[in-house]
């Protein structure tokens, strides 16, 4: 017997502003600024939780982005770019 899915759109928004879903964006965005770190060890980055709009109804979410405050010395204006792309599961 085939289950069908109803989606429940207050659900899944209450869900994306939830503590929860905050915690883990700011944990993600973490390990990003960790692995910019690592990549120019000169240069220091910031993470700030924030909110993203997203959902059908362009609703806010929680986030989290990642900020670099003092430049290093990196072989390109790409750590950040390459640090999230090298945290992708």
């Amino acid at each position: 017997m085939a289950k069908t899915y109803t989606s429940d759109a207050r659900g899944l928004a209450e869900l994306g502003r939830s503590a929860a879903v905050s915690a883990v964006a700011v944990a993600g965005a973490r390990r990003i600024a960790e692995t910019a770190r690592a990549a120019n060890p000169e240069g220091e980055y910031a993470v700030t939780p924030t909110t993203v709009t997203a959902g059908w109804a362009n609703e806010a979410r929680a986030g989290a982005s990642v900020t670099e405050t003092v430049p290093g010395r990196g072989p390109d204006n790409r750590v950040l770019a390459n640090a999230a792309e090298g945290t992708r599961p």
